[in-house]
């Protein structure tokens, strides 16, 4: 018999607890016992069901997928995964047994009841308490990953979208109430349009209040250091949209082309896939909300990138810049080759970076507008304006080889590593 540490068991009881009695289910009382009562049936029934699914598995694999819909970033990210992976597969299996056949399940409340549309309209998804019970046969006890769909956990491997289709394309009801929606700001909808996605603590203060948000606080930015570049963007004659579902404080930069969309009163789950899907450009810093553009296939500027959990591969992003990382004991800029020697691969908290003693300063006005100006140039000339980044770019790959498995081909910025000449010494 098995015999689990202490660390162990308390983790198999938060993840049976997660799926119980998941987070932030607002219904009434009594469809709350009839839930409970239909849960219990089917977890009694689903050692009968697990071995229905072996049974028929030569003919017809029913794979089950639990759908993390409570943050929209794992939201769009797994709905696309999964889209994507189903097109390779019908590429390279075409009527050959056995045939697949997926079941979903949401995991909780949605974090956009538009996306949770989308996602029922076009995945088989099943109420939670059905097949909540066989989900968890096969994944904590049976441990046999072929009856499920396994979702890739925070992935910034993102190379398996290369070459696949938008995730998601609006109907034409859909584009014209986005029309609809942009003229009531008096916005000629013929003008471009730049997203700006930047992370700060407001979201998560709003919507998971009792929760400590402090070991992500090193991936939130300051918005105002933006503002700089949504002025010149607007300037241009681009509409920029400061995208959110909620913000810490008001933009502080005035224009009739920058709107500060989550305090806009044509904010909606809807608009916040509308306005991703017309835009020219996006400009982000690591969040969730960055898969909205990416979902879209739009080209991605990441600023203020505060780890590896943020450096993207694939064609998703094309062109970023790490925030600044200075010694916390010395006040010195650290290179890419003393933050791998601290392990800079596998932090992924601020505890973690405080530990390794490594500092992040945010990127100022004008990196992130040298930048902008640079993200210009590389959509109105694609090719030869990539010769100019090619040394940074092969040193980049050089020092990251031995840790991950392909090449970032997302443009390290120009003029940010020209600020910063020894971050690749």
């Amino acid at each position: 018999m098995i015999k689990l540490t202490k660390s162990k068991r308390i983790d198999y009881i938060n993840k049976l607890n997660n799926l119980f009695f998941p987070d932030y289910v607002h219904i009434n009382k009594l469809k709350k016992i009839l839930n409970y009562i239909i849960l219990v049936f089917f977890i009694c029934f689903s050692p009968v069901l697990a071995l229905l699914q072996r049974f028929i598995s030569p003919v017809i694999l029913i794979r089950i997928g639990k759908i993390y819909n409570h943050r929209l970033g794992h939201f769009i990210l797994e709905y696309d995964w999964y889209n994507a992976q189903k097109n390779d597969k019908l590429q390279k299996q075409i009527r050959k047994l056995p045939f697949c056949f997926d079941l979903f399940f949401l995991s909780s409340s949605s974090s956009n009841s538009y996306f949770e549309q989308v996602t029922k309209n076009n995945l088989n998804i099943v109420p939670r308490e059905i097949i909540l019970g066989i989900f968890i046969l096969n994944k904590l006890f049976l441990k046999n990953k072929k009856y499920l769909i396994n979702f890739p956990i925070r992935p910034t491997d993102l190379s398996y979208l290369d070459g696949n289709p938008p995730g998601h394309i609006l109907s034409s009801k859909e584009n014209n109430f986005g029309k609809i929606e942009l003229e009531k700001l008096g916005i000629n909808t013929n003008q471009e349009i730049v997203c700006f996605f930047v992370r700060d603590a407001a979201y998560e203060k709003n919507f998971f209040p009792d929760k400590d948000h402090s070991f992500s606080a090193y991936r939130n930015s300051n918005s105002i250091p933006f503002e700089k570049s949504m002025e010149f963007l607007a300037n241009k004659g681009f509409v920029v949209f400061r995208m959110g579902k909620t913000a810490e404080k008001s933009l502080e930069v005035r224009h009739p082309n920058i709107i500060d969309y989550p305090f806009s009163n044509i904010k909606s789950d809807f608009m916040d896939f509308y306005l991703s899907s017309k835009c020219k450009f996006a400009v982000a810093t690591d969040s969730g909300a960055m898969m909205l553009p990416i979902l879209f296939r739009k080209p991605l500027f990441l600023a203020n990138v505060p780890g590896f959990h943020g450096l993207l591969q694939g064609e998703c992003m094309t062109i970023f810049q790490f925030k600044t990382f200075i010694d916390l004991d010395t006040g010195d800029e650290i290179s890419l080759t003393d933050l791998l020697k601290r392990n800079f691969r596998m932090i992924d908290s601020s505890h973690g970076f405080e530990t390794a003693r490594i500092g992040h300063l945010e990127n100022s006005s004008d990196e992130i507008l040298h930048s902008i100006v640079e993200m210009l140039e590389l959509l109105d000339s694609n090719t030869i304006s990539k010769i100019k980044y090619q040394k940074s770019q092969q040193v980049l790959n050089l020092r990251l080889n031995l840790i991950i498995s392909k090449e970032i081909t997302g443009l390290l910025s120009n003029s940010w590593i020209k600020k910063h000449p020894k971050f690749l010494d």
